[in-house]
């Protein structure tokens, strides 16, 4: 039994240590294999997976040859087994999603929009998340929402609201914060609080930060339900520590005031330096409309915050922030 075991041992450590080299044995003699193609590339055979994935990207439309050509746009983009190429692996992306790609229209979507190999083209990516969109796609669905709620050209709120809808039928949580906004301010959809506290909720439970700020602001002024410090403490912090700055100043204020708990200035204030920290490194303006006065508000807050704190306390307090940033906010 033992020597059974060192030779079954000895056979796999054989095979691991010449994974490759069987890989390439196999390609050249018994030809080209999409499985092949998949497991050399998770071993990181990248020359051998694109020996395999190559003629099936060549050789047709059906769906394992989709699934080829994604995979050669992709190691085109990385590089890997090739020399990086984007236009390659924007002609094989293009190939692939014009034939019904979902994968592939959302790369060149997201590509297009961020200026991925460096040109943006707003029309085209719309397009190729348009096609997704249409195959039922959520991710996509939300996507062309954003795009047209971000879009300052011409009126492209209706559509906006179309493809957000479509998006929280598929349970898309952004989406469901975007149009619960719309439903609170009557933006392009009748004013619903009612609408808007229930999709900010749906929202808030799979961590968007935006839904969970709001949802707090809800709980601690009582509007729609009953006031619920208890409640806002908890969502501020779930949005504090995904780093949205207004939950933070937020949180803030409640430790400050002491608000459904004990008045804590030294988790005032390390809330509020943490939001001015990352301020003044992102210059984001979080989901307030204007950064240079809600940073002028932080600023005024940490102030007056200051001032009714001794020096051991502001000590121990810049003792957490630092502790606090270096654990990327989670549990300060």
């Amino acid at each position: 039994m033992k020597r059974f075991f060192i030779i079954v041992g000895g056979l796999a450590l054989l095979a691991a240590g010449l994974g490759p080299a069987l890989h390439t044995y196999w390609s050249h003699y018994w030809g080209p294999d999409i499985d092949e193609a998949a497991l050399a590339y998770d071993i990181g055979d990248y020359e051998t997976a694109m020996d395999n994935y190559l003629p099936f990207a060549e050789g047709g439309t059906e769906k394992n040859n989709l699934i080829a050509m994604f995979n050669v746009a992709l190691m085109y983009e990385k590089g890997q087994g090739v020399t990086q190429n984007y236009d390659d692996a924007e002609m094989w992306f293009t190939r692939a999603a014009e034939l019904g790609n979902v994968e592939s229209q959302n790369k060149l979507g997201h590509a297009y929009e961020y200026g991925d190999w460096g040109t943006e083209d707003f029309d085209r990516a719309l397009l190729f998340y348009g096609m997704a969109a249409d195959q039922g796609d959520v991710f996509a669905q939300g996507s062309l929402a954003r795009m047209y709620l971000n879009n300052p050209k011409g009126d492209t709120l209706p559509k906006a609201v179309k493809w957000l809808q479509k998006a929280v039928d598929g349970r898309d949580a952004f989406s469901e914060a975007a149009l619960a906004y719309l439903y609170e301010t009557g933006n392009g959809v009748p004013l619903n609080p009612e609408r808007a506290f229930n999709l900010y909720r749906r929202a808030a439970k799979q961590s968007v930060p935006f839904a969970q700020n709001k949802l707090a602001n809800i709980y601690h002024a009582g509007v729609l339900v009953p006031q619920d410090y208890k409640l806002a403490h908890r969502y501020f912090t779930f949005a504090a520590e995904q780093q949205d700055i207004d939950a933070q100043i937020n949180l803030a204020e409640m430790y400050a005031r002491g608000e459904g708990m004990p008045r804590d200035l030294v988790k005032a204030y390390m809330w509020l330096s943490v939001a001015s920290a990352l301020q003044n490194a992102s210059g984001q303006n979080a989901s307030g409309p204007n950064h240079s006065e809600k940073k002028q508000y932080a600023k005024a807050l940490l102030a007056n915050v200051m001032q009714g704190m001794a020096s051991d306390q502001i000590e121990k307090g810049d003792a957490l922030v630092e502790k606090c940033l270096k654990k990327t906010l989670m549990r300060c």
